[in-house]
């Protein structure tokens, strides 16, 4: 992993910024007594459109097929040009320009999301990086770029509102282009003509083998975001209502869960003891929902969250390590990974929004959830783990070739 080190830095530096903005712009719409469920609806709506315009754009696909550092560079210099267009803009905020602003940023950020994956995809499929590497580096990021955007968040606010918060946008956006501009798509096609013609019918072969996989992993990581939005939205409730944690208290428990998460990416190896833990997120998601009806006690439910981060991240990284390998060309992966990617986003913007009209006990009702999502997700372990090993077929390629 410390050959691809510069690359998680330079990641988890730019996507840094969308993470900043977006909850930047949630802060300041409900600061100016705008209504949550109108954003996340909104949101929402961009997001699907997004989704709908890239895959029915042939031109971009056809450019991330052929040039994918140089599609993430444009789309993060299109992230610069709209940031300064709304520098001025933003000095006199109204809701509205703030949904206009937040309308702009899904986009990219729902952009950038798609051409990482693919272009990580990519590198897998054309045997340059194992998959389980593959997913392992792109787990890191989002988990640095989520932790360094919000630690950042209060005092970015600070310094200047969101004239402020366009400003980090721009150095973050100007970091990821400059990164992806020095990253030469020469020599990315290694797979050649002859040799795709020659691969044509074994993907034929492998693509209605290999959909269920895909669609199972599908499945979990939607049942796996819906736990993670029910946990963000209802644990600062608990804790507030319920418990009576401090803020330091429950910033304690929320780090606790990002360190499981980080532990994660350098235990959950492609071979080996660890290799299978991912089996258990199920139980994880399970008890820790259950202690946190049941009992009271920082420290206890501090441990049962780094518990929850693990198992949580050992999940994230083994479901996207079925994907990269069940892919057998590039639109599949298009296909995958904007699917993944729209389903994150409508996720996070809808689950709050329901489960603000059925908040009944916080606590029982993350319990609930909790005991719904393990028994889904025990199910979809259970089918992808026999599945796998019995018919998705394996092979030790030689990667040779960095990203």
């Amino acid at each position: 992993m410390i050959r691809y080190l510069k690359l998680m830095i330079a990641l988890s530096l730019t996507l840094s910024g969308d993470i900043l903005f977006g909850l930047a712009i949630i802060w300041r719409v409900l600061t100016l007594d705008g209504s949550a469920k109108t954003l996340g609806l909104f949101l929402c709506l961009i997001t699907i459109v997004t989704f709908a315009l890239q895959k029915s754009s042939i031109g971009f696909r056809r450019m991330l097929e052929k040039t994918p550092s140089r599609s993430f560079m444009w789309i993060r210099v299109i992230g610069v040009s709209f940031s300064i267009i709304f520098l001025p803009l933003l000095w006199h905020e109204t809701i509205w320009l703030l949904y206009l602003a937040g309308m702009v940023a899904t986009m990219i950020n729902f952009l950038s999301t798609i051409t990482l994956e693919a272009m990580m995809a990519q590198e897998v499929l054309e045997k340059r990086i194992s998959s389980n590497k593959a997913s392992r580096i792109l787990q890191i990021a989002t988990l640095s770029s989520s932790f360094l955007g919000a630690a950042l968040l209060g005092l970015i606010l600070g310094l200047g509102n969101m004239v402020a918060v366009l400003l980090f946008c721009i150095v973050t956006y100007l970091i990821g282009a400059m990164f992806f501009r020095m990253q030469s798509d020469v020599n990315k096609q290694s797979i050649s003509t002859s040799q795709n013609k020659k691969n044509a019918f074994y993907q034929k072969m492998t693509q209605k083998t290999n959909l269920p996989v895909l669609r199972l992993a599908f499945i979990g990581l939607t049942l796996l975001m819906t736990q993670i939005s029910a946990f963000n939205f209802l644990v600062p409730l608990i804790a507030q209502h319920e418990k009576m944690w401090s803020a330091s208290q429950y910033g304690f428990i929320d780090a606790a869960a990002e360190f499981g998460g980080f532990l994660a990416t350098f235990i959950m190896l492609e071979k080996g003891t660890f290799s299978k833990i991912w089996i258990l997120a199920f139980l994880g998601i399970l008890l820790v929902d259950i202690l946190f009806f049941a009992i009271t006690d920082i420290y206890l439910i501090s441990t049962a969250t780094l518990f929850l981060g693990f198992l949580v991240s050992c999940f994230r990284i083994k479901q996207r390590e079925f994907i990269y390998d069940a892919v057998s060309n590039t639109d599949e992966i298009l296909e995958w990974t904007g699917r993944i990617t729209a389903m994150t986003a409508i996720i996070k913007a809808l689950a709050p929004l329901g489960l603000a009209f059925f908040v009944s006990k916080p606590s029982f009702d993350l319990m609930v959830i909790g005991i719904g999502v393990s028994a889904g997700m025990l199910i979809v372990e259970t089918i992808l783990y026999f599945y796998t090993n019995k018919n998705l077929k394996q092979q030790t390629p030689n990667y040779s070739v960095a990203v």
